[in-house]
């Protein structure tokens, strides 16, 4: 299975575009990626919605995890 991996400056154009209004489906096609790698990655930038559907960022999870409170 082949190791499809992304140089950083592709992901960062990836997510410009997307924030501009261009479509995930357009983005995967003009880099030759999947439109589920896209979103990933946007998804990732833009962090998640944790279970109580308040934006949860990566830094914030692990935070929680190791049981620091957040004020």
């Amino acid at each position: 299975m082949p190791n499809y991996t992304y140089p950083i400056h592709i992901r960062v154009q990836a997510i410009e575009s997307v924030t501009s209004g261009v479509s995930f489906v357009d983005v995967a096609r003009f880099i030759g990626c999947s439109r589920k790698t896209v979103a990933k990655w946007y998804a990732d930038y833009r962090g998640y919605l944790g279970k109580e559907g308040v934006p949860v960022t990566m830094q914030s999870k692990i935070n929680t995890e190791f049981g620091d409170k957040q004020e």
